[in-house]
């Protein structure tokens, strides 16, 4: 079994289910899928590991699943974008106003746009939401730049 799911189940109330839900909404032909876990706030956690255990207990064994079984769909082209409020302040891993994303696709090249300073912050010059809109944009294969040129 590719989702160690119950069959019985019906609901979708966990991120397992979600995947599971995200796999058939691909297979069915759609092109824009959410899936969405909560709980993350976690202040405090200075060291990483309440939010390191939640990501490999939770989060990374499904998205492996889905990742696996939509990577290798010849018929498709499935851009995975993981993203959220992860970089921290320090030293009281409080909110930090940097989004981090990571994004998983045939047409991804690897990289980055840069690393947070020692206070967490982004250096002066790198590229913003807007830019993040028209990476996705290109990524996606979209034929116009709604968002503008992608800058990367």
């Amino acid at each position: 079994m590719a989702h160690p799911i119950p069959t019985t189940t019906t609901a979708v109330n966990t991120f397992r289910t979600q995947m599971v839900a995200a796999e058939l909404m691909v297979l069915a032909g759609s092109n824009v899928v959410v899936a969405i876990d909560q709980g993350w706030d976690t202040h405090g956690d200075t060291n990483g590991n309440t939010v390191r255990t939640m990501m490999n207990q939770r989060i990374l064994p499904p998205l492996n699943t889905f990742l696996a079984r939509t990577q290798a769909m010849t018929d498709r082209d499935v851009t995975v974008v993981i993203f959220g409020d992860f970089s921290r302040s320090l030293p009281g891993s409080d909110h930090q106003g940097n989004m981090t994303a990571t994004v998983i696709g045939k047409k991804v090249k690897q990289g980055s746009t840069g690393k947070v300073g020692g206070n967490v912050s982004l250096p002066a010059g790198t590229p913003g939401i807007q830019e993040f809109w028209a990476y996705l944009a290109a990524v996606t294969g979209c034929t116009s730049q709604p968002f503008g040129a992608n800058p990367h």
